[in-house]
């Protein structure tokens, strides 16, 4: 262990040094980011080239026979979606927890490998699939409560229009500003299940741990990230744009190259994500190396512990010929006498 690079430091960092240590972590160990974020990416693109290429089919034989029969290939269409969309969640959440392992392995002072950190990504999977579920599910029951209030409201509580869309309007608002400060809080809980090795429900406890007495301090990073990766993508669609619909193989190489951009803004996203957490350890905790050390050594042991047991190889095993067989002693040894 050589120690972690020059630019990496357990200071308070402000918003510039922020930015700058994730293009300084980046930069430094593209060749492990880049095939993590390509693992994410691949299953993604899929899914986007297979609907392009329904699509485009439709149309066109829609404009030469007049008319679509959509039932004819439902079943097939249904399976390869499933299946894309099954490898998709699949391997955004592994390649983001590897690359999020690849960053707290830089912290640390290690040179990280990106086929180690997806392999250290694997044990986190079914936590981190929780968590999503979590995150899912308390959006679902929001929403759920919105549509109960708004039955209510036009039911029992008034006839009047005008005073039933007010209503409306502020739970929207209210449901909104419930999403984004979940959305905030929920960005630490990767780094939390991946560094400190915890489950669902204490990975989720742990994010908001960290992230509701600095809300606006991670909602201004979020903010500001998502808005530039916004301009980036659309700068980059409006220069490439769309392709001809009629001809498909154009129409894919658009897909694929508007979405070229994620391949850098992916890592750099779960970079950011990382070093917030840092920043907010190290605000809160007094985090240093020391204590990143055990924490990565708790990790690996408990990723040791839900990984199964290697098969025994019993062919490896030697066996007693004639000569090392022990022989048990023949002479009997007496019991001592108890006087």
């Amino acid at each position: 262990m050589d120690g972690p690079p020059s630019y990496i430091t357990f200071d308070r960092l402000s918003l510039k040094q922020t930015f700058r240590r994730v293009c300084d972590i980046f930069v430094d160990r593209y060749d492990v980011f880049l095939p993590l974020s390509a693992i994410s990416m691949v299953p993604f693109l899929l899914i986007m080239i297979t609907t392009v290429e329904v699509a485009v089919s439709y149309v066109m034989q829609f404009n030469e026979q007049g008319d679509v029969d959509f039932g004819k290939h439902v079943v097939g269409l249904t399976i390869i979606f499933a299946i894309e969309t099954i490898a998709y969640l699949v391997t955004t959440i592994i390649g983001q927890a590897g690359m999020i392992r690849a960053v707290a392995e830089m912290y640390s002072g290690r040179q990280p490998n990106w086929y180690a950190c997806f392999q250290r990504a694997l044990p986190h999977f079914w936590s981190l699939l929780g968590a999503s579920c979590l995150y899912g599910l308390a959006i679902l029951l929001g929403l759920l409560v919105v549509l109960l209030v708004r039955a209510a409201v036009f039911t029992f509580l008034t006839k009047n229009a005008t005073v039933g869309i007010f209503v409306i309007s502020i739970l929207l608002s209210c449901f909104a500003a419930f999403v984004l400060y979940l959305s905030v809080c929920m960005t630490l809980f990767v780094p939390a299940i991946v560094i400190e090795s915890k489950s669902a429900v204490a990975g989720v406890r742990r994010a908001f741990e960290l992230a509701s007495s600095r809300w606006c301090y991670v909602f201004c990073y979020v903010f500001i990230f998502t808005a530039g990766s916004m301009l980036i993508n659309g700068v980059v669609r409006r220069v490439v744009g769309g392709g001809d619909p009629t001809h498909p193989s154009a129409m894919i190489m658009g897909v694929i190259v508007s979405y070229f951009p994620q391949v850098f803004l992916l890592p750099c996203s779960n970079i950011l994500q990382t070093v917030l957490y840092f920043n907010l350890r190290i605000d809160k905790e007094s985090m240093n190396a020391e204590i990143l050390a055990l924490d990565m050594a708790s990790s690996a042991l408990r990723e040791d512990e839900r990984r199964p047991p290697a098969p025994s190889n019993y062919r490896e095993i030697p066996l007693l010929d004639d000569d090392d067989r022990v022989e048990a002693p023949s002479q009997v040894i007496p019991a001592t006498e108890v006087v």
